[in-house]
């Protein structure tokens, strides 16, 4: 849609403690057509500066013996591919790791989607059960790397992302629904996104190299990409994505013998068709502000990071330092290994999407 709605209703829930120091805290509420959202806000104080985070009890609470469609995912560090399965809500333990979106039925009525929003500068949000409590979910956050009783680490003020519960009567609604996820975001950082072009992409890893009745050896070669720009012409696709094994893994600064990436980019160009670059997060958080102008002096349209597997508050920020860095260079971004998505793409429209479910 090319305009979208953004009407609600804000109520602010100021306390403080009665006893000494006297710390305050804000309770941000949100009512939407189509769902509802809180987020915690520790304001600036004198009595809370710098602090540590251990964890966020924010409590979901169903009634009727609701089901549920759950990814248990079993651990903070994971690629977010595996199966959401039916289950009862109660089926949820206090020690697991569900993540989100969970979607939740109540037997007769509407159904709900647990998400978060504005994820910035914080832990990734989780879910599990309250023990004694049947059909009850407590919010748990990605812990540091490290420090299983640390989630973020800030000072005041500071805002939580938003906990959001999106609600309708059918499923398929909460798709339409989806613009309230954007809205909890704040506007693009920029003004000019006219060189930002979705599309579709031609992909080498997805099809193992495949290739008949050539004159080359398919593999991580010059003639393999080329004619896989040729499919990609034909086909009307706008990128082409270059994936492992163009460049040394630990190394994005450089090319592998067997590609000559000018020639590669400049048949691309010919043909309109725009290269993608896969490489490894590690890469990327060591080589960035080296390799982004790099790729934009080559004529590269963007990047696909990949592996990450964590959202804890430094893969989070680690998120947000690859967007707009790539913005500035004119880069479209590509996650894959990646944590759901909470509405960045609004703040910054070059983050075309991400994949958790094996590529797609």
């Amino acid at each position: 849609v090319r305009t979208v709605r953004d009407h609600y209703n804000q109520l602010t829930v100021s306390l403080r403690e009665r006893q000494a120091p006297g710390r305050r805290l804000d309770l941000i509420f949100r009512a939407y057509n189509s769902g509802i959202a809180l987020r915690y806000l520790l304001p600036q104080q004198e009595a809370l500066g710098k602090f540590t985070l251990s964890s966020e009890d924010t409590g979901f609470y169903f009634s009727g013996n609701p089901s549920a469609f759950a990814i248990d995912l079993g651990s903070y560090t994971t690629s977010y591919e595996g199966e959401f399965q039916k289950i009862s809500l109660d089926e949820i333990k206090p020690a697991s790791i569900i993540g989100i979106p969970l979607l939740v039925h109540i037997p007769g009525g509407p159904w709900a989607a647990i998400l978060e929003a504005d994820l910035n500068d914080y832990a990734g949000m989780y879910l599990g059960g309250v023990r004694g409590i049947p059909d009850a979910l407590m919010t748990r956050l990605s812990p540091l790397p490290g420090h299983s009783d640390e989630a973020v680490i800030a000072s005041t003020p500071k805002a939580t992302a938003w906990d959001v519960l999106m609600v309708n009567s059918e499923p398929g609604g909460l798709i339409q629904s989806d613009d309230l996820i954007l809205n909890l975001n704040p506007p693009s950082a920029h003004a000019d996104t006219s060189w930002i072009q979705p599309g579709k992409a031609a992909w080498n890893w997805w099809s193992g190299d495949y290739a008949v009745g050539v004159s080359f050896k398919p593999g991580m070669n010059t003639a393999t990409m080329e004619h896989y720009i040729d499919f990609a012409s034909k086909s009307h696709f706008h990128y082409m994505l270059i994936d492992a094994g163009w460049s040394p893994r630990d190394d994005i600064l450089h090319v592998v013998p067997s590609i000559d990436m000018p020639a590669i980019i400049a048949y691309a160009k010919q043909r309109n068709v725009r290269i993608l670059l896969w490489m490894h997060w590690t890469a990327v958080n060591k080589q960035m502000d080296q390799a982004f102008p790099l790729f934009a002096k080559w004529g590269v349209a963007g990047v696909k990071v990949d592996f990450m597997n964590r959202n804890d508050q430094q893969m989070v920020n680690f998120y947000h330092r690859v967007v707009k860095a790539a913005a500035r260079y004119h880069l479209v971004v590509d996650f894959h290994g990646a944590y759901p998505p909470a509405g960045l793409r609004r703040t910054y429209p070059n983050l075309l999407t991400r994949e958790g479910v094996m590529g797609m």
